[in-house]
């Protein structure tokens, strides 16, 4: 074998890998190893082997299976003519396409992929439902009455006596309470409150995520509670993250304070700005400092991400982007980034990728990464 002849192969070899080679680069390799067939000077990279045995059998050509250890040069060029159809039926370049070529490809159907929007379910007394859509961004609770945004009334068969206002996938909503505190609702959440508050107590119940900016009342303490603690303010903003299918639960608190208590009564933990309480399914409580930005962001449109696996924050653009999510073996790779809410999937896929050089493939409403 000439050196031309060995530069040429090895360079036909890494284009095929790349998912670059063309019809004729690959026909011409399949004559080659016909014409040299007992020859045994052949280039030692051999992988290509390996790489069409994998690709006849996704076209469901199983005729050139093995009874050795060894693979016969003529079986070799029959799974290469293979290979060669395959790419005549342009089906080649999808089985070995790169990791960028795939995500470029993908990229085109989330574009489709919108980001959530204001859309919830009021359930009053909890049997009546009511869809609120996009036309409105706003519940007001005020004299025993519900009012959306804009001022208009929401039309009740019963006098109410307990609210309770859910977004689903890929919907938030804010609601203001009787006695004034504002409630900002991320994607799949909920929060219950009475149309009224009693005289001496103000009590919620939530799931998911919720940013509560409470109305102080010296005379009426306000309390939260999720299904791994109560948390108790005067009044203060504050962020609790407590989704059912998580094994921690979040309260992060701007500003004021306020005390957490775990579900069973065992321990209290008293939080100042900036501080994470973090509550475990045991019901154990830990406090953690973290920046202020991170706390509010998701509410004012924008994700701010500090150190957050891709795991994380897989998990909140599964819930915002109504999408299943799969990091894969990048699952523990940490993440910081600044990522607008308002926007197509694609430009946080873009975000990610120019953060991390881990490219994605999205198919229906499934992202993966490409490894």
């Amino acid at each position: 074998m000439t050196d031309e002849q060995r530069t040429k192969i090895d360079r036909i070899l890494d284009k095929y890998k790349s998912g670059t080679c063309s019809a004729e680069e690959l026909a011409w390799l399949n004559d080659f190893y016909l014409r040299v067939e007992q020859n045994s000077d052949l280039p030692s990279d051999l992988d290509l082997v390996t790489d069409l045995i994998d690709l006849q059998r996704r076209i469901g050509t199983n005729s050139a299976k093995q009874n050795s250890g060894r693979l016969s040069w003529w079986k070799l060029t029959s799974i290469a003519a293979a290979a060669v159809l395959c790419i005549s039926l342009g089906l080649f370049f999808w089985f070995k396409k790169d990791p960028k070529a795939i995500q470029k490809e993908s990229l085109q159907i989330a574009k489709e992929i919108l980001p959530g929007k204001n859309r919830a379910i009021l359930i009053l007394d909890g049997s009546e439902n009511i869809a609120i859509n996009g036309e409105h961004d706003s519940l007001i609770s005020l004299n025993g009455q519900l009012h959306y945004g804009n001022g208009q009334t929401i039309n009740t068969k019963d006098q109410i006596r307990q609210i309770t206002l859910k977004t689903p996938n890929a919907g938030q909503f804010e609601a203001i309470l009787p006695d004034g505190t504002k409630a900002w609702l991320n994607a799949a959440s909920s929060i219950s409150y009475p149309s009224e508050f009693s005289e001496d107590k103000r009590e919620v119940q939530l799931t998911g995520e919720v940013f509560l900016a409470v109305a102080k009342d010296s005379r009426k303490p306000f309390v939260v509670e999720t299904s791994k603690q109560q948390i108790q303010v005067l009044g203060t903003s504050f962020n609790v993250q407590a989704y059912e299918n998580q094994k921690y639960q979040y309260t992060t608190l701007q500003e004021g304070s306020l005390k957490i208590i775990g579900s069973t009564g065992q321990g209290s933990k008293i939080l100042k700005p900036g501080q994470q309480a973090v509550v475990s399914d045991q019901h154990v409580i830990s406090v953690q400092e973290v920046p202020l930005e991170t706390i509010s962001s998701w509410k004012d449109g924008v994700y701010v991400v500090q150190d957050l696996t891709l795991a994380e924050f897989g998990v909140q653009l599964a819930r915002w982007y109504d999408i299943e999510v799969d990091m894969g073996r990048h699952k523990d790779k940490k993440l910081s980034a600044m990522i607008p809410r308002d926007v197509p999937l694609a430009t946080v896929l873009e975000a990610i990728t120019l953060n991390t050089q881990i490219n994605f493939k999205v198919k229906e409403r499934r992202v993966s990464t490409v490894d």
